[in-house]
């Protein structure tokens, strides 16, 4: 999965701001000791912030069919 021109487009010129999601996180993924997280494991399915890709999907749904 990649990002479209227009969104790396607007990330390049300050109109978004890039952030990496786990994709997958899930209390087996989080390791802690007490009250400390000590690490998060399984990144395969790491990349881009999923909320433009959550948007055009909730849109979708929405839309009239």
């Amino acid at each position: 999965m990649g990002c479209d021109e227009r969104a790396h487009a607007a990330a390049l010129d300050g109109e978004y701001e890039w952030l990496v999601t786990h994709g997958d996180l899930q209390i087996a993924h989080v390791f802690v000791d007490g009250d400390e997280i000590t690490g998060i494991v399984d990144w395969s399915e790491a990349g881009p912030s999923v909320r433009r890709r959550a948007t055009i999907a909730r849109a979708d749904r929405l839309a009239p069919r």
